[in-house]
């Protein structure tokens, strides 16, 4: 049960981070990349959302994850 709270609250919290951040229209940060920096990046940012969630779905990743899981949660 904890396991799966934390889990949760993890991604209860990223998804406020990613509500606020948007309600403020991005415009709050910890610094400032001008161009070209700017743009690298963002294509970073952009490519890392099917990048990584390919690689987890792939047999390597989901390894990876059921590892990171307490033993006997994380089988596949």
């Amino acid at each position: 049960m904890f396991y799966g709270a934390c889990c949760h609250g993890c991604f209860v919290a990223g998804v406020g981070a990613m509500m606020i951040m948007m309600f403020f229209g991005m415009s709050r940060s910890f610094g400032v990349l001008h161009a070209p920096w700017s743009y690298l990046a963002n294509a970073l940012l952009l490519a890392q959302f099917p990048l990584l969630h390919s690689m987890l779905l792939s047999r390597r990743g989901r390894a990876v994850l059921s590892r990171l899981a307490p033993h006997g949660l994380g089988g596949v």
